[in-house]
């Protein structure tokens, strides 16, 4: 299902030593400007992709100026994320939750948001998070969990205005037969998730067949309300909505909201590879301090 970001430039063979013996040799500096990676990021998904209510894009940006070379990879930025960011000696991180999402009104060592920003500009580390522009686009967040099913075809549940094939959430037909069973057990494998929370449907059991289901990573109460569908496949959901849903003869499967959004960063480190393959020495990292706050025991 995806296609990783490609771009095409440089010299002719036929060209290229004529190039090498008119052009001086200039050593590169490792590492890639602050700016060309917010563009990258830009490229691959739009700010203006994102709902009128979130806080994207570039965050926090240092006042001294350095190249990147290493990018740390998060879907929140936790305190002992933040740890991690400085035992890596990371230049940038790029987290999927916006950590300054309300207004700060002071910069602080009292609340822990505060001293992440501290931390930030103090160690020149930058901060930039896409949040809901990476659920919209394409080979986003919302295809990587479409994913997780054999889909027959995935559209958007509310379509861009200005471009039908992004949006939010997902609306898939599956491939094939599937029961709900068999889809839990897709799911689970899928995400690397050890268990999954199940509410079947009104008189129905695991061995009801699913022909299509819905996504929405996160909280899908607002996206997936009303959403016709035999399955709905999200992070958490209200009470009387789950409820809702089973009277309406749909299953919900929740993940948990940030366990239906941190699997993608492995997809997202490949594409941004890609997207730097002209830079040199970039290293893209994973957090591994990055988890769900809820845990089964």
């Amino acid at each position: 299902m995806y296609n990783l970001y490609k771009s095409s430039s440089g010299i002719s063979g036929a060209n290229y030593s004529k190039v090498l013996t008119t052009v001086p040799f200039v050593r590169k500096m490792a590492g890639v400007a602050l700016s060309a990676v917010v563009e990258k990021l830009n490229e691959f998904a739009p700010e203006n992709l994102a709902e009128k209510w979130d806080n994207v894009g570039l965050l926090i940006e240092p006042f001294t100026k350095r190249n990147i070379t290493k990018i740390l990879l998060t879907n929140d930025l936790t305190e002992n994320v933040m740890s991690e960011a400085l035992a890596r000696s990371s230049d940038m991180i790029i987290s999927y939750h916006p950590p300054i999402f309300a207004p700060l009104k002071k910069i602080t060592q009292k609340s822990w948001k505060e001293r992440i920003v501290s931390i930030c500009l103090e160690n020149k580390i930058a901060l930039y998070s896409p949040h809901t522009s990476w659920d919209s686009v394409t080979n986003g967040v919302n295809d990587w969990l479409a994913a997780s099913l054999p889909a027959a075809s995935a559209q958007p549940i509310i379509e861009n205005l200005s471009n039908p094939s992004i949006g939010a959430g997902r609306i898939c037909v599956i491939q094939g037969e599937l029961t709900l069973g068999a889809a839990v057990e897709r799911i689970k494998a899928y995400t690397k998730l050890k268990d999954v929370r199940v509410a079947v449907a009104v008189n129905r059991n695991l061995d009801a067949p699913i022909r299509t289901f819905a996504v929405c990573a996160g909280s899908g109460t607002s996206i997936l309300k009303g959403v016709k569908a035999d399955l709905y496949i999200t992070g958490e959901m209200f009470h009387h909505d789950i409820l809702e849903a089973n009277h309406q003869n749909i299953h919900v499967i929740l993940l948990n909201h940030s366990n239906s959004e941190r699997g993608y960063l492995p997809i997202f480190r490949e594409i941004l590879r890609n997207m730097l393959k002209d830079y040199q020495c970039i290293q893209i990292d994973i957090s591994e301090q990055d988890a769900d706050p809820l845990q089964t025991y």
